[in-house]
């Protein structure tokens, strides 16, 4: 009626339908991806002394939020200080000018922590035993005429390369530089004091740093920067993330050899009916990103590093994660979603660029976890658990359990360890004169001929810290089957 009437005053219908469609707009863009927008000078200005970001940031002030509305955090949720999501980079050539000059492929260890690492001493056994290891096809390649030190060519690089007893006598912060198989780097929250970081990895923690919450993106954020600068050293082939409470359940030999013979990464994309929908926050949703999308996987992954690139040229995923998926999430009908970004996130992004969609499904994780007690978080293992049982149990190829969601044991498959270890150690040569100079003589074509299945998993956690000295001595121990460090660091 009242449209009536302004119509027969004149009134311009055409005008107040532009109107109402212009309301409407605002009203679907409040409830999408839109967020205030704060600048970078004003970063800049507070302090902040980190390049700028290729995307603006963004806050969560404004209207609403104190309603927790739809998409939006509740107050524990601090999204002012978004993750600076620059371009990866890449070195003209490694740090590690031995392996350089051999051109040997490198697993980035990404560790992440809430501050100690609680097995450091053990760690330090297992990066000692990697000294003078170097693949035999590298060995080859530098060329079979070149075993004497004396001789200039690649192996002149490698002169001041030593073997694991004399790396395990070093001071602990130069221990991990005598290897040339992996490369090592650290986050600790900018909350922790880093002088009380063990001296085996004070040198390889990462400059970008952020604090850290459980249950928040906080943990992808740092895993962003961890995968950044990893990224930079071209010799790296490999990306695993490591907990604080992990431990190595192979020596460095096999772990090395094994994740160079895998082709993809352990990220599961597949579609699977276990898949817990109810996660997924509908804000998220945006033209690129949809629920079907939506995949679960484990957050501690090992990427190639054709996928480690996807990840670091990714933003718009990131950030729809960074704003809306949190272990309390609730939408405006009052849902909860219990979102958690380093267990999607990864999986989610795989969907979305069609990766791994049908292959290498069920190899979620590089870590043996037991999730047989239910919760949030896995059973923890004390001193009494520190043995050669947990090891062959760890490597064991029985499936993961969560209670919620069912069994999610992949189909039968066999974890060889006995065949693994042998072929890795013969696809490995040493930088010791004598044995460089066999190189030629030795057989085999120089790869790892028999590797696990990428679902066995090669480190266990979470192995609380007042194990420790249990774990020293289980690594110390030549337990038969175990050799999880070099012989001559072995105990009897």
């Amino acid at each position: 009626m009242l449209l009536d009437q302004r119509s027969r005053q004149g009134f311009p219908i055409k005008l107040l339908v532009a109107c109402a469609i212009f309301i409407s707009g605002l009203e679907v863009l409040s409830h999408h991806d839109y967020l205030p927008i704060i600048p970078w000078a004003s970063l800049v200005s507070s302090g902040a002394s980190l390049r700028p970001a290729r995307d603006p940031p963004f806050t969560a002030t404004g209207p609403g939020v104190e309603d927790h509305v739809w998409g939006l955090p509740p107050a524990d949720h601090d999204i002012s200080n978004p993750a600076l999501l620059e371009a990866p980079q890449v070195l003209v050539s490694s740090p590690d000018t031995c392996a350089q000059a051999l051109a040997v492929p490198k697993v980035a260890l990404l560790f992440l922590t809430q501050g100690a690492m609680h097995h450091a001493e053990a760690w330090a056994l297992w990066f000692a035993s990697a000294a003078g290891h170097i693949p035999l096809a590298n060995l080859r390649q530098a060329g079979c005429d070149a075993w004497h030190r004396s001789i200039l060519g690649p192996l002149g690089a490698c002169d001041s390369s030593v073997g694991p007893k004399e790396a395990a006598e070093l001071d602990p912060e130069d221990i991990i530089g005598a290897q040339h198989l992996f490369s090592v780097y650290l986050h600790v929250p900018l909350d922790r004091d880093v002088l009380q970081v063990h001296p085996l990895f004070r040198k390889h923690l990462i400059s970008r740093r952020t604090t850290t919450t459980w249950g928040s993106p906080t943990l992808s954020i740092a895993m962003r920067y961890l995968l950044w600068e990893a990224y930079r050293d071209p010799l790296n082939e490999r990306f695993a993330l490591v907990s604080e409470s992990g431990l190595p359940i192979y020596s460095p030999v096999v772990f090395h050899q094994q994740l160079m013979a895998e082709q993809d990464s352990r990220v599961d994309g597949c579609k699977s009916e276990s898949i817990p929908f109810e996660r997924f926050v509908p804000a998220m949703e945006s033209a690129a990103l949809k629920r079907w999308h939506w995949r679960k996987t484990m957050q501690w992954f090992m990427l190639t590093r054709d996928h480690a690139g996807v990840v670091l040229e990714d933003t718009h995923v990131f950030r729809q994660f960074e704003r809306y998926c949190f272990h309390d999430a609730v939408d405006d009908k009052g849902n909860r979603h219990f979102c958690l970004m380093d267990e999607h996130y990864l999986a989610v992004l795989f969907a979305v660029h069609g990766i791994q969609a049908a292959t290498n499904c069920g190899a979620r994780s590089l870590t043996k976890d037991d999730w047989t007690m239910g919760g949030s978080h896995p059973k923890t293992f004390r001193s009494h658990d520190v043995n050669p049982e947990l090891i062959k149990w760890a490597r064991s190829e029985e499936g993961i359990y969560i209670p919620k969601y069912g069994a999610l044991t992949p189909p039968p498959f066999h974890c060889n360890h006995t065949a693994a270890i042998l072929s890795a150690n013969a696809a490995m040569g040493t930088l010791a004169g004598a044995s460089v100079r066999q190189v030629c003589d030795r057989s085999g074509s120089g790869g790892m001929l028999d590797p696990l299945s990428s679902r066995c998993r090669l480190t266990v956690r979470k192995v609380a810290g007042d194990a420790a000295s249990k774990a020293v001595e289980l690594f110390k121990s030549c337990a038969p089957g175990l050799e999880l460090v070099h012989p001559d660091l072995c105990q009897v």
